[in-house]
């Protein structure tokens, strides 16, 4: 018997538990009363494993509420075992583990933590909040008392969810931003089909219209092979498997760029795109 009661809200609610609950005695509940023999199983099949590795890390600048920092955790010690790393700006670290083990005295988790240290924020960027995960979900909190500074801040690391001044606090419409346990660079690699043959290879320069070549990397290159055909009077190149590798290559290049760009750069690049396309009568 199917069970389609269970909603996409209800799958999100109950990863949640999965990570914020000390127990799983609930959401394993949940789990078996609402996912299985539902709609969602193979989703959940997929996706589970991410939410059981999901990885949480901290960042601490020097503008921080030290005290409201630790309140959060005061509330649910048991946060302190979910953190991988905390990343402290060096001018404030003693200050911060002293009300650390000052609040936890008897918590002896405290001893155990990673804390790295950085002194500008610039060096952020060359830390592992900027390496993206593809075997779990990635959650970081960034505590500072200037919140543009901080927004600037999450909009360039590389993370699934991001809070600010906040543990775990989810809001009600959060989506996950689900992904595969592969680059999707690596199976875009299985789907590039062997070279078809459309024809006799084609001279370009012997035909009058105007000669389209491919284009990536920015900008027009000629095909591996050589090979064109004509349409409508004009010469375009005829893509083939090497091609296609060589466009998928210097997309995950070109990704790289793209993805610590900030959110506002972003919207620009896209906005002269679509103003430069629509000039063009696309």
């Amino acid at each position: 018997m199917i069970n389609d009661k269970c909603t996409a809200d209800d799958l999100n609610m109950i990863y949640i538990m999965y990570i914020v609950c000390k127990e799983s005695e609930i959401p394993c509940f949940l789990k078996a009363a609402l996912i299985n023999n539902s709609k969602w199983e193979s989703v959940d099949h997929y996706h589970r494993p991410l939410i059981s590795n999901c990885v949480y890390e901290m960042i601490v600048l020097d503008d921080s509420d030290l005290h409201a920092v630790i309140s959060y955790l005061r509330i649910t010690p048991s946060l302190l075992l979910k953190i991988r790393k905390i990343f402290v700006q060096e001018s404030i670290k003693q200050k911060f583990l002293w009300i650390l083990k000052k609040n936890f005295q008897n918590f002896y988790t405290f001893l155990d933590l990673h804390i790295s240290t950085f002194r500008t924020r610039k060096e952020l960027h060359s830390l592992s909040l900027y390496t993206v995960s593809l075997a779990s979900i990635k959650m970081v909190s960034i505590w500072s008392e200037d919140i543009t500074a901080a927004k600037e801040l999450a909009s360039t690391l590389r993370t699934d969810i991001t809070f600010i001044n906040a543990h775990f606090e989810f809001c009600p419409d959060i989506k996950f931003s689900w992904k595969w346990s592969s680059s999707m660079f690596d199976l875009y690699k299985y789907f590039v089909w062997d070279d078809l043959n459309y024809g006799d290879k084609i001279d370009p320069n012997k035909h009058v219209g105007s000669v389209y070549n491919l284009f990536y990397n920015g900008g027009w290159q000629k095909p591996v092979k050589n090979g064109y055909w004509v349409h409508n009077g004009n010469t375009y190149a005829n893509a083939t498997k090497e091609d296609m590798l060589s466009c998928v290559k210097s997309a995950e290049e070109a990704s790289k760029s793209w993805s610590i760009l900030p959110i506002v750069s972003r919207r620009k690049i896209l906005e002269n795109l679509a103003t430069t396309l629509e000039c063009h009568g696309y």
